[in-house]
């Protein structure tokens, strides 16, 4: 039997073999074997923040400008109970009585089926490693739009007590990996929660609990995000002179 229409099903057949293509080198693979990964890549092992900073190679974060960048098995690690995880350091200068506003996106890769997602846990440091803003005023999940895909959103702000070097610690989440998945309806209670308790404490403790009790979400294909050991993120850095 001849087949009509040959062309049109050679575009075709070439059409959904580049679709698979594409699919497979942009889908991240089972977070359980990323994590193994992880944890087998002989990086540098931080145990606290002052490690974490003389560990990394630090990148530049200057004022106004958005700086990319990934999270990958080959960045150092940083030990945190009984997980380990990747992180990169921002470095940005600060100026006395200067106020800023720090933003950090973590951009979910929704290739395919499965959405994925790095879950950060970020805070500003000082020069000798203290932390000086732990407290994000705003945690959220974005919808997509012209400059972002789907990302998690956190934003610090405050005021420099002194000239100096500051720095913008990111790691990933990996309490949960692979258990773990968040809704736009889980991101809104944490909205509700912000007035109640601190910000940063209700994130973790949705972190901690997500995907673990049988109750969890009463409709799961609202754009549940598991979680990712690694992933794309972007910082931004603005200051206001006194």
């Amino acid at each position: 039997m001849r087949l009509k229409n040959q062309p049109y099903l050679s575009f075709c057949c070439i059409a959904a073999v580049l679709a698979l293509s594409l699919t497979a080198c942009t889908t991240p693979g089972n977070p359980y074997n990323q994590y193994k990964i992880v944890q087998e890549r002989e990086t540098p092992v931080a145990l606290d923040d002052r490690q974490a900073i003389s560990n990394a190679v630090t990148l530049e974060l200057p004022p106004g400008q958005r700086v990319k960048a990934e999270i990958t098995p080959d960045d150092p690690k940083i030990q945190h109970k009984s997980t380990q995880s990747n992180y990169k350091v921002f470095a940005l200068q600060g100026k006395k009585g200067s106020r800023y506003t720090v933003e950090l996106r973590s951009l979910c890769n929704c290739w395919g089926l499965d959405k994925f997602i790095l879950y950060p846990v970020a805070r500003i440091l000082d020069e000798a490693g203290n932390i000086i803003n732990n407290n994000p005023v705003n945690i959220s999940l974005r919808e997509p739009d012209w400059n972002y895909p789907v990302n998690i959103h956190m934003v610090w702000e405050g005021m420099f007590d002194e000239d100096g070097l500051y720095y913008l610690l990111v790691s990933s989440y990996n309490d949960n990996i692979g258990n773990a998945y968040l809704t736009f309806t889980e991101f809104d209670y944490l909205a509700s929660q912000i007035q109640k308790v601190s910000v940063i404490s209700s994130y973790l403790d949705l972190l901690a609990r997500a995907g673990n009790s049988s109750g969890e979400v009463s409709d799961p294909s609202a754009h549940h995000l598991w979680s990712y050991p690694t992933g794309k993120i972007i910082a931004t850095f603005t200051m206001v002179p006194e």
